[in-house]
Formats: C-alpha cells, structure tokens, sequence
C-alpha cells in the first residue's frame, strides 16, 4: 500500500503534543504503519525529542506562509493535522493553500481543531439542550447568527472541498489532565480557576444556574484526531465522513457547571488550608461588575464571558462511529481532581500569562460589545 507523509502542526502544544506521544505508543503506532509523520515545530533544540517519537521534525513557524508552503511541497505532505491554534484564519488558509498545490495521487485530508463555544450560547447558537455532531451542523451554522468561529469552521470545509481535499473538525470542550507531549502538559481553564481560588481564598464562579461546559480528557481528544487521521489512511476500517456532509467531530465526555467545578475547587482547597470555605460562591459583583472575576481568573474579558460563564453542552456521536471511546468520564475527574490541583501546588499556584484569545481587539471586547 501507499505511504501518507502527514504533518503535524501545535507538536510542543498540550494537546498536539500529547497526540504525537500517543502516535507513538506501542497500543496505537500500529495503526499507522501506512504513514510517515512530519511535526512542525519552532525549535531546533526540540527536533531530537520528536525524533523519538518515531516523527521527521521540520523547523518553522505558521506565521511564515511562504516557508509552511515550502514545507509541505518539499515533503509531498497530503494529509496536515492542524493542532496548534484556533480562531487563525491566516494559518487555516495557509495550510489548506499549500495542501491543494501538492503534486500526488494520493487523497488530501486536512484536520483541524476548533472551539466548542461555536455551539455554545455566548455564540448565539440559540440551543441549550445538548447539540449532537451527527446533526447537519453545516446547515445549523448557515441558519444561525453570524459568529467568527462557526463562519471560520464553514469557509475550512468551503475551500477544501474546492480544492478536492477532505476537511474534517474535531471540537474541544473544556480539555483537562495532565498532558504526555514534549512541551506544554497543563490545560488552561481549570487551572485557572484554582489558582484564583488560592490567591483569594475563595472558589468561584460565574452563575448560580446550570451554564457549565463539556468535558473531555486531553488524553481523550488526542485520541479522538488520531482516529481520525487513522480512518484517512489506506486500508482503514472506519472511514471517516468529512466536509460539510459530516466532517464535524465533537470531543466529549460528560458535562460539568460552573458551579459545580467551583465546588470540587472548594472542597480540594479546603481541605488543604487554601480556602477558607469547602462551597464555591458566585464571583463579587457578576453579573452586573465583572471586573472581579476577570481579575481572579486572570482573563481577558472576552475570554471570560466566552469560555467562564457561558453554557457549551455538546454530544459526541460521530467519533463511536470511527471506533474512538473515550476512557476519561466526569466521575473520573471527580474522584481524581488530585491530579487537578498537585501540579499547580508544585508551581505555588503562580500566574501564568493571562488567558486570551490572542487577538488584542477581540479579547478587550465583551461579546455584547461586539
């Protein structure tokens, strides 16, 4: 059979960085004795550490368009596994471009990651019951307002199918555990919130109600893109649907509120000495004054009214259909919330940089603003 040489793209990320670790474990490397893996990374000095994970590390940056371009024709790339970042439409389009002027017979398959907040209801989506991705979401996305994520997720399947390459998007609700890859093992948005609830003694959050998000496990949604990408190589035994007609891949594993991740939060801290009661309370002053809780949580205030207090239920279904179950469920985050909290302690519960978008407009804007 053929060989695929696929790119991997976000390979030092918490997630692309966990899913090129798992590309090369022993359990699941034979899956993909068909392919040639590529990782795009920006620095030399991590080229080796790739190169143990059974992967050809080529050096550059997704904001030189030219140099990617050069990369992909050099190494006939045909399949691209884009984990690095969302909500850039420059680095879509310039993967997709370079993809479609690649000479081969072989199929093209472009795999990408979004957010889950496209179907959520700061996005005015308009539903609060769970959304399924075995729903015509191509459709739903057309009929619904307009929103930068759903119109970027709708022009990716737009300008593949022109050019003859089948798109696929896997969504990431809200990602937690510890990450495996070379580089970032830490996910963003509950760590967060507990590192606010140590520097103030008092675990958060945004709404009394239900608004909360899904949850999967990063080790999970790694899983989720590798079965995927396995379903687009030769001789594969679930063939991915892809495009408008099915390519939307929802990465989920139960749901958890706001309020009730505050109250984990809490009762781990607590008995710890760090808080001073074991319940969560709503932040000082929401949701008339949210300055407060874009301070604790060390958020832009887009962000904050995003991914903190808004409500994204999703229902994956599509994955089962390629073989993808995950392990990780909400009890298991419950029970081991340890696990949560013990990397932060080791770090003294330190800030990081502040958790954004990246687009300095966008993040200064509360989506009412916008």
């Amino acid at each position: 059979m053929p060989h695929t040489n696929v790119l991997f793209t976000g390979a030092t990320g918490y997630i692309g960085g966990t899913a090129l670790y798992r590309y090369a474990a022993s359990d699941i490397g034979h899956h993909f004795k068909h392919a040639n893996v590529f990782a795009l990374v920006r620095d030399p000095a991590v080229a080796a550490k790739v190169e143990e994970l059974n992967a050809t590390p080529l050096v550059g940056t997704l904001d030189d368009a030219a140099a990617v371009e050069k990369l992909v024709l050099d190494n006939e790339i045909t399949t691209i596994v884009h984990m690095a970042d969302v909500l850039n439409e420059a680095h879509e389009t310039a993967l997709l471009g370079a993809l479609a002027k690649v000479k081969s017979d072989n199929e093209k398959h472009y795999i990408t990651i979004a957010s889950g907040d496209s179907y959520g209801n700061v996005s005015k989506f308009g539903r609060h019951d769970p959304v399924s991705d075995l729903e015509d979401l191509y459709a739903a996305a057309a009929a619904a307002p307009p929103y930068m994520g759903r119109a970027l997720e709708t022009a990716i399947h737009d300008l593949a199918a022109a050019d003859g390459i089948k798109s696929y998007i896997v969504y990431a609700p809200l990602v937690y555990g510890k990450g495996q890859g070379i580089g970032n093992q830490m996910s963003v948005q509950i760590p967060a919130v507990i590192r606010g609830a140590y520097h103030h003694r008092e675990a958060n959050h945004s709404h009394p109600g239900e608004e909360g998000w899904s949850i999967v496990h990063v080790e999970d949604i790694s899983d989720l893109f590798l079965k995927v990408l396995a379903s687009t190589l030769p001789g594969a035994q679930y063939p991915a649907k892809s495009g408008k007609a099915g390519g939307y891949y929802f990465a989920e594993a139960g749901f958890v509120s706001w309020k009730e991740l505050s109250d984990l939060v809490a009762a781990n801290l607590h008995k710890r000495g760090f808080v001073d009661s074991p319940e969560g309370k709503q932040f000082p002053g929401v949701p008339e004054d949210r300055s407060a809780a874009v301070q604790r949580l060390n958020a832009s205030p887009f962000y904050y009214s995003l991914v903190f207090a808004g409500l994204v239920n999703l229902q994956a279904g599509r994955g089962r259909s390629i073989g993808w179950a995950p392990k990780y469920d909400k009890r298991w985050l419950v029970e081991h919330f340890d696990t949560e909290v013990e990397p932060l302690l080791a770090q003294n519960f330190k800030y990081g940089a502040r958790v954004e978008t990246g687009d300095k407009d966008l993040d200064e804007a509360w989506p009412s603003d916008l």
